[in-house]
């Protein structure tokens, strides 16, 4: 999940124009906050009549539209970044980087924190009804 947003961030500017960019980000993030703002408030009232079990197949079934919105995207450009080289050597000299330059540090650490105690308590929340 800690990839799925930079990744998708990463992917807006080869989709739509620079004159663009600004309005395609804010929108991108207004969705994927508005998902996860509605998306729990959801579960909570149907969750006793449906059950975990068919909300969790649910949710699962969504990705298969992000899926085929994927599959169809056609002349998408690609950026190599000038250096070839492995995953993992890439991670490692991003990490060296971000270990380095301490304001990205402190921004990666917050991202963590909310990642680990925010935002899992916000996908459990439905399942702690009064």
């Amino acid at each position: 999940m800690r990839f799925d947003n930079p990744a998708r961030q990463a992917l807006v500017p080869s989709l739509v124009k620079p004159r663009d960019l600004l309005n395609a980000l804010s929108l991108n993030a207004a969705t994927y906050t508005g998902a996860a703002l509605v998306g729990p408030a959801l579960a909570g009232l149907l969750l006793e009549p449906l059950g975990a079990g068919t909300l969790f197949f649910l949710n699962g079934v969504s990705y298969f539209a992000v899926i085929f919105a994927l599959a169809a995207m056609r002349d998408v450009t690609t950026h190599s970044g000038g250096q070839h080289g492995s995953l993992g050597n890439a991670f490692w000299q991003g990490l060296s980087y971000a270990w380095n330059d301490r304001l990205i540090l402190a921004l990666l650490a917050l991202s963590a924190l909310g990642a680990v105690f925010g935002r899992s308590y916000q996908n459990l929340l439905p399942a702690f009804r009064p």
